[in-house]
């Protein structure tokens, strides 16, 4: 005897080798012995063998119209047999039997599964819906694989072009743009960039990395919307600076800055007397304060902190690498900054190596 049954989800044939109240041993086409429950056995048949009943039951299956057997089938719960028996107008053989189960099986969009080989009808109304959806989506994927050709040639569609940045940067996987670019790239065997660039949208190698840092650090975009500026303190001197920040990328306050400004026009040879430039450090809040233009002490209280600040003076020396043809100088810095942990501010003479032609 042979066994037609389900198991995980599949159809399944093959032969009895023993048999209990409960379950079957039975032994596959290939030769695999497993051991089945009889709630799980579909249909029994003496003929034909079991690979050839799956064989012609899925020919028979081919020849089936899923609508008409759907509008045949009614709102009712039905099993497979009687389907199979209204079909043929008599009691259908075992070929046919598992010919209108496997195409019930195939379709579960029209057909709700409702037991082992019972099914009923899917509501018109939910099956409209599901049959758009499918001819969306296949209309989708001729879409994207229309994209892909134009774009494995280097002929970019308006429609991938227009999503260029988001494309490169930040791509939605679920958007059909970014499936057509996808199989673009694995024809080509391209990046995305390489492949935007071959098309002739990314001419500019600076701004596409420019733009990637943006995308990735300022993602809500670099610029600050629409605001009323604060007001700040009124009264304070105004210095000829700019500041700059020295606070990380993670800081919720921008509370550290610094600024430098060049006092001396020419540059000296080692040991003359060097280019001034002033330093201001300011930690804790930017302070809008005036750099001396000097070394000079306003008032005896600045002269006694430069005088502590010499204790502190110390030389580094920087050699920047350069060719044999080119002659070496030395322009000496000093640089003036105010340490707030102290409130003492620190000399700095930095030896510079450079080259000239």
């Amino acid at each position: 005897m042979q066994l037609l049954y389900e198991e995980d989800g599949d159809l399944k044939v093959g032969a009895v080798l023993g048999e209990s109240p409960a379950s079957f041993q039975v032994e596959s086409p290939h030769g695999r012995r497993s051991k089945i429950k009889a709630a799980n056995v579909l249909l029994a048949f003496e003929r034909p063998s079991a690979a050839e009943l799956l064989a012609e039951a899925e020919k028979f299956a081919s020849d089936l119209d899923v609508g008409f057997l759907w509008e045949c089938s009614g709102p009712r719960e039905f099993g497979f047999r009687e389907l199979a028996r209204d079909y043929v107008g008599r009691e259908p053989t075992p070929v046919e039997a598992a010919g209108v189960l496997v195409k019930l099986h195939s379709a579960p969009m029209y057909f709700y599964r409702r037991g082992k080989g019972r099914f009923q009808a899917a509501p018109q109304e939910t099956l409209k819906l599901a049959l758009a959806a499918v001819e969306k989506k296949k209309r989708v994927q001729e879409t994207i694989a229309a994209w892909a050709e134009r774009l494995s040639r280097f002929d970019c569609p308006p429609e991938v072009a227009a999503l260029r940045d988001e494309l490169l940067y930040a791509p939605d996987r679920n958007k059909a743009e970014a499936k057509a670019l996808e199989q673009a790239c694995k024809q080509t065997g391209l990046t995305p960039a390489r492949l935007f660039e071959r098309c002739g949208l990314l001419p500019d190698a600076h701004e596409y990395h420019l733009q990637r840092f943006v995308h990735e650090f300022f993602p809500r975009g670099a610029r600050f919307p629409v605001h009323e500026l604060p007001r700040g303190p009124e009264g304070l001197p105004l210095a000829e600076v700019r500041a700059f920040s020295l606070d990380d990328v993670g800081t919720t306050e921008i509370d550290d800055a610094f600024s430098l400004q060049r006092t001396g026009e020419k540059l000296r040879h080692a040991y003359d007397k060097p280019s001034v430039y002033k330093v201001r450090l300011t930690v804790r809040d930017v302070r809008l304060e005036q750099v001396p233009p000097s070394h000079q002490a306003d008032d005896d209280v600045e002269q006694e902190r430069l005088d502590a600040a010499d204790e502190h003076l110390e030389v580094i020396d920087l050699e920047l690498l350069e060719t044999a043809r080119r002659r070496e100088r030395r322009e000496e810095v000093r640089l003036l900054a105010t340490d707030h942990r102290d409130a003492h501010p620190v000399n700095f003479v930095l030896g510079h190596e450079v080259g000239s032609p």
